[in-house]
């Protein structure tokens, strides 16, 4: 049982130096593959930079585009509203300085026909 035990320790060391070393290789042809093609790689690198760039200038055009659109919508609700508030006060305005002339002028009525 501990002889298995034994053996099976040192299996898994052996898997696990295989992997140790199928790792360094595969480190050292990754590096190798980069240092190839280093060109085409940074070129890949910077095109899709360019390509995140140039997308995040248009979504930003386009939001700046859509705030202009709704604060023109809003200037032009704002001023129509703007001019129903103010003939809606001036309406009622005038209708209150009408009942208030004619609330002096039958209070005016009124005591003139005591007086009399």
């Amino acid at each position: 049982n501990a002889e298995q035990l034994r053996l099976t320790e040192e299996q898994a060391a052996k898997v696990a130096a295989l992997e140790e070393e199928r790792i360094a290789a595969v480190t050292r042809r990754v590096g190798l593959l980069v240092v190839r093609h280093s060109t085409a790689i940074v070129r890949a690198a910077f095109s899709g930079w360019v390509d995140v760039c140039v997308e995040e200038k248009e979504t930003r055009q386009l939001e700046e585009e859509r705030k202009a659109e709704v604060t023109q919508k809003l200037a032009m609700l704002l001023m129509r509203s703007g001019t129903a508030i103010v003939r809606a006060v001036f309406s009622g305005w005038a209708d209150v300085c009408v009942e208030e002339k004619e609330a002096r002028w039958l209070e005016e009525e009124r005591n003139a026909a005591i007086t009399k």
